[in-house]
């Protein structure tokens, strides 16, 4: 058997490409949606399938792809600790006080 032969990776152009893709995708689908043709579900359906292809090609670009966008940060771990993760409170309400019983 020969050897497998190495695929191109994605480039931040194709990454690009792909979400703007997705972004059409989904104004098409809206049109559709929106709309009363009688043969619109399997054009919907096969809109879906596409989307599911660029969602699985992004995902598997998405971290090189966020990496490359962020500036390196010059903080240390202990330092991004001290002033909180995102651990810290995922809800924007403040917690509210235990209620108390009445006798």
């Amino acid at each position: 058997m020969g050897a497998s032969k190495q695929l191109p990776r994605l480039t931040r152009e194709d990454v690009r490409d792909l979400l703007r893709a997705a972004g059409q995708l989904d104004a098409a689908a809206l049109v559709l949606v929106q709309s009363s043709w009688q043969g619109k579900a399997p054009v919907l359906m096969s809109l879906d399938h596409v989307k599911q292809v660029i969602a699985g090609l992004y995902n598997r670009a998405e971290p090189a792809y966020l990496a490359g966008s962020k500036p390196e940060s010059t903080e240390t771990p202990q330092e991004a600790s001290r002033e909180g993760g995102a651990m810290e409170s995922l809800s924007p309400a403040p917690i509210a006080a235990p209620a108390k019983e009445e006798a």
